[in-house]
């Protein structure tokens, strides 16, 4: 803990993302000019995740519904000086254990919450960073009509607010009949002719994915924060 503080000291930096922060104690973590957020387990060890922000960025934790099993920690920050088209920042820090069975909970997370808080805040940027251990966001239950509908619902969040709540729902939608259809047709066959591959299948749908996502949204990050002269660790 005491070298989480002199991290923080030391490197000059605007805020900081810890995963596995089960080792910090709150209350021993009071750092001058930061302000500490985090999400602990409650019961058992391990994992967890905080974030330590300068406190002159007018950092405030946003009460999300956080799904059990999801380490996730959503905090807004409302600098004094940014650009034209960003009123303020969105921070998450996520946490995804390896081999946890939480892949497609803990995308559906993301998802419905970056959604949600996107027509909260309009003029806000989104940052999702932290320690994803593979996260398989190449959902295989994903079909050619939900990802264009992701496409439309993207494009009309610039645009047309009423069409990109509308499209919103049509994606949930479609996720859910996609999940819903893709066990029984695609896997549940497979546990009476071959029961190794029906469990290959089944663990790989919510696990399996290069580590190519964590280090594109990590580079994201990086330029999304230095370009409105942020620095981050």
């Amino acid at each position: 803990m005491e070298e989480v503080i002199e991290t923080v000291r030391s490197t000059g930096c605007d805020m900081m993302a810890i995963t596995e922060a089960w080792q910090i104690v709150p209350e021993m973590c009071n750092i001058e000019n930061f302000v500490l957020f985090h999400h602990l387990r409650v019961n058992r060890g391990g994992g967890g995740v905080a974030l330590f922000c300068r406190a002159d960025l007018n950092p405030s934790h946003l009460r999300v519904d956080i799904p059990e099993g999801v380490e996730a920690l959503w905090v807004r920050l409302n600098p004094r000086l940014h650009p034209r088209h960003t009123a303020s920042i969105i921070m998450c820090v996520v946490y995804h254990p390896p081999r946890a069975h939480t892949a497609a909970l803990l995308t559906d997370h993301i998802i419905e919450t970056a959604d949600s808080l996107r027509l909260k805040y309009p003029a806000a940027k989104l940052v999702i960073c932290g320690d994803f251990n593979r996260l398989d966001t190449n959902a295989p239950w994903m079909t050619p009509r939900i990802k264009r509908l992701i496409k439309q619902r993207n494009r009309a969040y610039y645009t047309d607010r009423p069409l990109f709540r509308s499209l919103r729902n049509k994606v949930i939608k479609e996720i859910s009949i996609a999940k819903s259809s893709y066990y029984p047709n695609k896997v549940e066959h497979l546990k009476q002719q071959n029961n190794s591959q029906w469990f290959t299948t089944w663990y790989n749908s919510d696990n399996a994915i290069s580590k190519k996502t964590k280090c594109e949204k990590d580079r994201g990050n990086c330029a999304l924060l230095a370009g409105i002269g942020l620095t981050w660790y």
